[in-house]
């Protein structure tokens, strides 16, 4: 970011629509968090989430490992 005319700053061009992978991101992230199932067995603790399933252990292997090619919500939930 630089400083445009008189001293305003020029902020980076954001996408005006969300893609399908960040749409469907958002959606698993409300549902993981709207779930009552999934709050009871992952209370205070950090998930990762795909097409409403939970991924077991890819929150602690994601930082080390990107593999991965599919995006990922991750979340804490509580």
């Amino acid at each position: 970011m630089k400083n445009g005319v008189n001293g305003q700053i020029n902020w980076p061009q954001l996408p005006s629509k969300l893609n399908e992978d960040e749409i469907e991101q958002i959606n698993d992230m409300e549902w993981a968090e709207q779930d009552p199932e999934i709050k009871l067995k992952y209370p205070d603790e950090f998930v990762a989430v795909h097409r409403r399933h939970v991924i077991p252990g890819e929150t602690r292997n994601r930082r080390d490992n990107h593999s991965r090619s599919e995006p990922l919500a991750i979340m804490r939930l509580g």
